[in-house]
């Protein structure tokens, strides 16, 4: 992310600061079963799964409690950033990225 500010947005090199918010592997069965279930090529494989895996997230019956795991790391990430010097005073926007699964979890 730092090498494609530097590239292309300039004006905002040292203006954004990224920080990880690991999640745990909801699905790690659903998706060990759907790399065999889609034996296709491998874009083709990749979109089936990208597809279907937040459909069996969300359905999965402890989907709630990783969802609440994830938000207090999140919120402990936050919390340990405003306390690092990147932090101090920081009056900025935060936005969250994520992959298929990590949008669906940001959005819930």
């Amino acid at each position: 992310l730092s090498q494609i500010a530097k590239t292309h947005y300039s004006f905002a090199v040292g203006r954004i600061a990224v920080r990880l918010v690991p999640c745990p592997p909801i699905c790690k069965s659903a998706r060990t079963l759907l790399s065999l279930l889609c034996q296709s090529p491998e874009n083709e494989s990749e979109m089936c799964q990208t597809a279907v895996l937040p459909l069996l997230a969300v359905s999965q019956p402890d989907y709630g409690l990783h969802l609440d795991a994830v938000v207090e790391k999140a919120n402990s990430v936050y919390a340990d950033f405003l306390q690092s010097p990147d932090g101090h005073a920081f009056a900025g926007l935060v936005c969250i990225v994520g992959d298929c699964l990590g949008g669906l979890i940001a959005y819930d």
